[in-house]
C-alpha cells in the first residue's frame, strides 16, 4: 500500500509540475474500467475472510476464501493487462531500440500471469 500511494503522489507531483501538462489525465484512461473497484472489491473479501461474522448472513470460510482468491485472480489479471498495454506506450517504444528487447518485455506479464493462475487454481479454485 506504501508503494502505491507513493507512486500515485510521485506522479502527480510530476503530472502538476510540467508544464502544459496540468491535468491527471492518466488516471481516467479507458483502458483501467474498475481498477478501484476491484482494488476495493480485494480489500473486502480480505476483511472479509478475517471477520467472517460482519455479514448479516452466513458464509462458509472455504466459500469466503475462494470467493477471495478469485477476485484477487481477476485483479492481478486486470494489472498484468494494464503493464501489457503500458509497454505499448509511445514513450517505452521510442526508448526501446531492439525489437528482441521489447518482445521479451511483453512476453514476460503473461508468463508470470499463467504461473499464478495455475497456482491459485491448482490451491483453491478446485471448482474450475
Amino acid at each position: 500500500m506504501v508503494c502505491i500511494y507513493t507512486g500515485l503522489v510521485i506522479i502527480s507531483v510530476v503530472k502538476v509540475t510540467r508544464p502544459g501538462k496540468t491535468s491527471l489525465q492518466h488516471v481516467a484512461r479507458p483502458d483501467r474500467p474498475g481498477g478501484g473497484g476491484l482494488l476495493a472489491l480485494e480489500a473486502s473479501g480480505g476483511l472479509l475472510q478475517l471477520y467472517p461474522d460482519i455479514l448479516p448472513f452466513k458464509l462458509r470460510p472455504i466459500t469466503v476464501k475462494r470467493l477471495h482468491a478469485f477476485s484477487g485472480l481477476v485483479t492481478y489479471t486486470t494489472l498484468m493487462a494494464a503493464t501489457v498495454m503500458g509497454l505499448y506506450s509511445s514513450w517505452f517504444l521510442a526508448n526501446t531500440t531492439h525489437d528482441l528487447l521489447w518482445k521479451a518485455c511483453v512476453a514476460a506479464p503473461p508468463i508470470v500471469l499463467v504461473a499464478v493462475v495455475i497456482q491459485v487454481a491448482k490451491n483453491h479454485l478446485t471448482w474450475l
